[in-house]
């Protein structure tokens, strides 16, 4: 409870403000007051003087009013009141309170001016307890807390990563949060509530990372049977347990609990092996087990085992050379020739492979040079392989496991570096390069050693030769005779050929084969002898190019073959084409080809008409006479043609035959045959052939012919005149 009191100024006329708290609302966090304002002990009265105001402050709540009368020596209650205050946050709270009395009567017996102020404290209400938390420690799956709470609390609640808030948590501590992810940062805080006031509060927040599980840091590779060290690291301590183990994670050896943070290892070989039995390597997994608050949590590493010193048993196997021509030049089986021999080698059953570790046979592998072959293995059988035609003397053979691992047992045998027949060189030359007479030169190369039983030798040296522009081969009839010095064959002599001993004709070129043979194999070697004909051959005044002179054909230059003049100062190419058709000439072509695509100048096409000889002068008129038609020409023609009537010479008219009639006299008997006339009265002339004209002897009798028409074979052509 506050009082305060103040007398007027003129009398001694006291007021009193009196203010009390009479209840308090935790839950509102407020108190009800209640004010009294009185005057009273003065000795003097007044009435009706409405002019005496007052003015009363409480908590900053105002109150006002007058006062009309006073009783000397009496009490007067002049207000009272009541109001609600709020308290500060902690429940705590200080009011301030006063009045104030104004006389404006000017009356002498009234009370005067008066005033007074005072303050008070509120009762504390009870509000939050204030808490705080500190980290204690840390698993990798659990948190202990110390907190502390200024007040008595009856109830404490933790929040995870600003999420809900979890209760059951015990009021002592340290608190134990469990149930976290192990490495994971969480920021945690609590709630607790107040006994007294029941009310809620929270403590401030930290942020904790839990430990990470037992993690392997380190699992080398290693060979089966062999020794490891593995790492790992176990920041929270907690126990942990090792287990070697399957890809699939299925147990293979499990060493149980392990301490610190490394172990040394020698995985079991025997448990190892038989798991990889077709491959050298072995993928495999170690797994470390940590064990916290009752809850297991697992890190895994792979690594590879590889598989050593496994390699199959395998010593010995037999060889031969089982081509008969060769075993019977060398007299030995065992020798060999280069690129000739046939080697069989044979696994027997006491020689057989056998694997190791878990691993099983699967074959056989055959090396010899460049050249290799395969076979399967056999545990209860010999085993051949066979490679032909060797070339190298050196024979490996491999015994081949399922993890693809072999064992090599090799033999070196004797081996003759026998190499095939060549010829080198090859050519035939006519005498002055023009001439029948042709010699041929050639050398080769050939294996002048011993095979072992018998020495190489050349077996055959002949030659063939053909015109060009045939497909049939003639043999040689000159016997080659040749020198041999070393491993070279060479010869030169005169051959003969379609001219017989005088060699070969020069109209043509020919192929000239060439072959050579020792004991193993053979060589050809083919050449061009071109043919006799000059470049340039000068008889008397005249020139011929690429042939002879030929006297019968005259001109002062003759040419066999194409001449290319292109690029010629002096346009050869034009002078020659001028030369032959020169303007006014006539080309004709079965190919529709422009002749000044071919030699320059300008062309007029000649189209639908026959050429025909002139008498005196060019004309393009008609060719007169009475029209008998004609069929068909043989080739190209149209369909029908007219020939028109003209006298046919001699040289014109086609092989024909006549039959000619003449009469018999009774002098023959009916049925014989005399002097060519038959029993018909009938002669045949017979046919003259080949298109020439012919003459007919026939003794008594008249030959006349009708009119008639003759076919004429034909064949369209296109036809140019040179106009420039």
């Amino acid at each position: 409870m506050g009082t305060i009191t103040a007398y007027g100024s003129k009398h001694s006329h006291e007021f009193k403000l009196t203010v009390n708290e009479t209840s308090t609302s935790v839950a509102n966090n407020t108190s009800e007051i209640s004010f009294s304002f009185t005057i009273y002990k003065a000795s003097y009265s007044w009435s009706n003087w409405k002019s005496i105001t007052y003015s009363i402050s409480i908590n900053g709540t105002s109150y006002s009013g007058t006062i009309p009368s006073y009783s000397a020596g009496s009490t007067l209650t002049i207000r009272t009141g009541s109001q609600r205050v709020s308290h500060n946050s902690d429940g705590t709270k200080s009011i301030n309170y006063s009045f104030s009395v104004n006389d404006g009567s000017g009356q002498s017996y009234t009370c005067g001016n008066a005033s007074a102020s005072g303050s008070m404290n509120l009762s504390t209400i009870p509000r939050y307890a204030k808490a705080s938390i500190s980290l204690n420690s840390k698993t990798v799956n659990s948190v202990k807390l110390n907190y502390s709470a200024d007040a008595t609390i009856d109830g404490i609640w933790v929040s995870k990563n600003g999420g809900a808030w979890e209760s059951g948590y015990a009021l002592t501590s340290p608190i134990n949060v469990s149930g976290l992810s192990p490495n994971t940062k969480y920021t945690l805080k609590i709630r607790v509530k107040r006994l007294d006031s029941q009310l809620y509060s929270e403590s401030n927040s930290i942020e904790v990372t839990t430990h990470q599980i037992a993690t392997l840091s380190s699992v080398p590779n290693v060979n089966i049977g062999s020794a490891h060290t593995i790492t790992w690291a176990n920041p929270s301590g907690a126990s942990t347990s090792l287990k070697l183990c399957k890809t699939n994670n299925s147990v293979i050896i499990d060493y149980g609990t392990v301490t610190g943070t490394s172990k040394a290892i020698t995985p079991t070989a025997s448990k190892i092996y038989p798991l990889t039995p077709n491959s050298n390597t072995y993928k495999a997994r170690y797994i470390l087990t940590t064990t916290a608050n009752g809850k297991s949590y697992t890190n895994s590493k792979d690594f590879t085992f590889t598989v050593t010193n496994s390699n199959p048993t395998f010593n010995n196997f037999t060889y031969q050379d089982t081509n008969t021509t060769i075993t019977a030049l060398t007299g030995n089986n065992q020798i060999l020739v280069n690129g000739y021999s046939n080697v069989k080698a044979t696994i027997s059953t006491a020689n057989k492979a056998t694997a190791k570790n878990s691993a099983t046979m699967k074959s056989y592998k055959l090396l010899i040079g460049t050249k290799n072959t395969t076979a399967n293995y056999n545990a209860s059988a010999d085993v051949n392989m066979n490679i032909n035609q060797v070339n190298n003397n050196v024979i490996d053979l491999y015994a081949i496991d399922s993890r693809g691992n072999s064992t090599k047992v090799s033999k070196t045998a004797t081996i003759k570096k026998y190499s095939n027949i060549k010829i080198k060189s090859l050519s035939a030359t006519r005498q002055n390069n023009i001439g029948t007479i042709t010699t041929l030169n050639f050398e080769g190369e050939f294996w002048n050693a011993s095979f072992g039983s018998v020495a190489n030798a050349i077996t055959s040296c002949k030659y063939k030769y053909k015109t060009t522009s045939s497909s049939t081969w003639i043999d040689g009839k000159t016997t080659l005779t040749y020198t041999i010095s070393g491993n070279k064959i060479t010869g030169s002599l005169n051959i003969q050929g379609d001219a017989g001993t005088d060699g070969f004709s020069v109209a043509n070129s020919f192929d000239i084969q060439l072959v050579l043979a020792d004991k193993l194999s053979s060589a050809t070697y083919n050449i061009i002898l071109t043919s006799g004909n000059p470049a340039i051959a000068v008889y008397k005044n005249n020139v011929a190019i690429g042939q002879q002179y030929d006297t019968r054909e005259g001109s002062k230059l003759q040419v066999n073959g194409k001449i290319n003049a292109t690029g010629l100062g002096n346009n050869l190419a034009s002078v020659i084409v001028n030369k032959i058709y020169p303007v006014g000439s006539i080309y004709m072509s079965v190919n529709s080809t422009e002749p000044s695509v071919l030699f320059g100048g300008t062309w007029e096409r000649m189209k639908g008409g026959f050429l025909y000889g002139a008498v005196n002068s060019v004309s393009n008129s008609s060719i007169t006479g009475t029209s008998t038609g004609a069929s068909s020409g043989s080739t190209g023609g149209p369909s029908t043609n007219t020939t028109g009537s003209t006298v046919l010479t001699i040289d014109q008219i086609p092989a024909h035959s006549h039959t000619t009639y003449k009469k018999i006299n009774s002098v023959y008997a009916a049925g014989t045959n005399r002097g060519g006339v038959d029993t018909n009265n009938t002669q045949n002339t017979g046919s003259t052939g080949g298109g020439k004209g012919h003459t007919h002897t026939l003794s008594n009798h008249t030959h006349s012919l009708n009119s008639h028409t003759h076919a004429i074979p034909n064949m369209a052509v296109f036809i140019w005149k040179r106009t420039k």
